[in-house]
């Protein structure tokens, strides 16, 4: 399945939330150097 500019858009915008609203990462953040990586099935990466 092919992604659009929307869902690139929208898939942005899901990483930004989950960002500003997963407080068990930021917690752990404060000690701990974290990376999470989305990993679509088309095997590309978008790192946050």
């Amino acid at each position: 399945m092919q992604s659009t500019a929307l869902d690139k858009d929208r898939i942005g915008r899901c990483l930004e939330l989950f960002e500003d609203f997963c407080v068990v990462t930021a917690s752990v953040r404060k000690g701990v150097e974290v990376e999470v990586q989305v990993v679509p099935q088309t095997g590309a990466e978008n790192t946050v």
